[in-house]
């Protein structure tokens, strides 16, 4: 019972630690303009590059429509 207590004890406390690292990292990401900055462009470019595959498998999906159209015609 005494080492389940001790466990569940260090697991919060590690779980509390972790959560404090994360929101004192939030904090200077937020505070910090160039940091902001940067996350902008980062999730910008992330999000143009996703839209580019997008816009590429769609138009493989009508590349090959067209294809087997022309193939039953």
């Amino acid at each position: 019972m005494f080492e389940r207590m001790t466990y569940l004890k260090t697991k919060r406390e590690e779980e509390r630690v972790a959560e404090v690292n994360r929101r004192m990292d939030q904090r200077f990401k937020s505070t910090t303009d160039e940091v902001r900055k940067e996350d902008g462009h980062f999730y910008t470019h992330g999000t143009q590059i996703e839209r580019e595959k997008q816009l590429i498998d769609k138009r493989r999906k009508l590349d090959q429509q067209l294809n087997e159209e022309q193939v039953y015609a």
